[in-house]
């Protein structure tokens, strides 16, 4: 930065400005590059182009720190001249959605600051120069003898003078939300209920699906039909699903989503798989079957109980002969002819 840039920076701290050293350097640079005479200029000239530069431009970006080392110390006055950027204003005397609907007893709240710190201001008695109608990233010289008191200050009609400025994207987000915010206050003083409340998505469970509401078939009434098929009626409608789901198959449970098993898919020949206690059993009983392989008949091991007749309860039971061969039976018929 040169000699001229220095001095120009020198004066604005006069003034009131806090700014950064390179931001003046840079600013008459940019004028310089824009006009080809603005090195003919004066000095006091080239001093107000860069203070007008100052007002359109974010103090956030071209202020230096100033109100945190104020705020901190125990000086009770606020050091003046300095020029500070409205951040907002607010009749703390009206409603948000009623501001600027009476001038009579109002009760201003201003919100300053140097892009990094902020200060409140309270209107102590009556200032013309200040309405609702201020927009942020306007600039204020705050003058005079100004008593701090912790982090606010109390403005006397003499006190502050409206620099002016306009930063665009402050000055658009301002209007944007004065003009849907008096939308909206409008339609809740007609009764209207306004947008739906905001839901945001639900992320945190995986794999979780949106639950479907239980649909109950509508019933038949018929007027020819007694009370009582509309109540057994009504209780099968209302019965659960959990028949259809052991009719339609076991299902597992993963997170919430019902996914059905798939079938076990096997080669050609193979014999299903058989757990090994019951490959055992099966063994066992096999092995303790009576063979029928000679094709010899087989006895009852189990005779069958004789029925009882109710008025013959004396009657000893009958006992049933084993069945003979046919061979024991012919040898009996000779034996019989020689007797």
């Amino acid at each position: 930065m040169g000699e001229r840039e220095k001095r120009i920076a020198d004066s604005l701290e006069k003034g009131g400005w806090h700014v950064k050293p390179a931001i003046v350097g840079d600013i008459v640079r940019d004028i310089e590059d824009e006009d080809e005479g603005a090195a003919r200029v004066s000095e006091r000239e080239l001093e107000a182009r860069v203070r007008r530069e100052l007002l359109d431009t974010d103090l956030s970006y071209a202020g230096a720190r100033f109100l945190d080392a104020v705020l901190k110390s125990s000086q009770r006055n606020l050091p003046t001249p300095c020029v500070l950027q409205v951040a907002s204003v607010q009749d703390v005397s009206q409603s948000k959605s009623n501001q600027g609907s009476s001038s009579s007893g109002r009760l201003l709240h201003l919100r300053l600051t140097d892009g990094h710190s902020f200060l409140k201001a309270i209107e102590h008695r009556h200032v013309p120069s200040l309405s609702v109608d201020i927009a942020p990233g306007t600039k204020v010289t705050l003058q005079g003898s100004i008593t701090l008191l912790s982090d606010m200050i109390l403005l006397e009609p003499n006190s502050i003078r409206i620099e002016g400025g306009h930063v665009a994207a402050l000055h658009d987000a301002w209007e944007m939300q004065r003009k849907y915010a008096g939308a909206l206050s409008r339609s809740t003083a007609d009764g209207s209920s306004g947008p739906p409340p905001f839901r945001g998505l639900n992320t945190t469970t995986r794999g979780a699906q949106a639950s479907k509401p239980a649909v109950t078939p509508a019933l038949n009434i018929n007027p020819s039909r007694p009370a009582q098929d509309f109540r057994e009626q009504a209780g099968a409608s209302s019965r659960p699903t959990q028949d259809a789901r052991a009719q339609a198959g076991a299902t597992t449970n993963v997170e919430g989503i019902n996914v059905r098993p798939s079938a076990p898919r096997m080669r050609p020949g193979a014999e299903p798989y058989r757990p090994r206690g019951r490959q055992q059993s099966e063994t066992n009983t096999q092995s303790e079957a009576p063979s029928v392989a000679s094709g010899a008949p087989q006895t009852s091991l189990v005779e069958a109980a004789p029925e009882k007749h109710p008025n013959d309860q004396s009657r000893p039971p009958t006992v049933t002969a084993p069945a003979t061969s046919s061979s024991q039976s012919s040898e009996s018929e000779p034996k019989a002819g020689k007797n």
